[in-house]
């Protein structure tokens, strides 16, 4: 089946779908995955952000800092969890 056939599927009966002028892409009214996307653009950017502080003030090292906001925003569920457990932004004890 392809992706044109499962967005007529899932598309609300009164918005059809329309060709965007500039990417000349199918743009459908609704997003793909609803309500759930905003809370997955919530989480990554809060998990981005928490991750860049923990790993700068835990390392005190912006490598560090760098590398936890970019894995924060990707896998949010695990790292949020992760950088609390670890004392968030407590340095490392050696």
């Amino acid at each position: 089946m392809s992706i044109q056939a499962l967005a007529a599927l899932r598309a609300p009966a009164h918005a059809a779908p329309t060709q965007s002028a500039q990417t000349g892409l199918v743009v459908d009214e609704a997003s793909f995955f609803g309500p759930y996307s905003t809370v997955a653009y919530v989480g990554s950017m809060a998990g981005a952000i928490t991750g860049a502080y923990h790993g700068y003030k835990r390392n005190d090292s912006i490598g560090w800092g760098v590398g936890w906001a970019l894995l924060g925003g990707a896998f949010w569920p695990i790292t949020i969890p992760i950088s609390i457990a670890q004392g968030f932004g407590q340095p490392e004890k050696k």
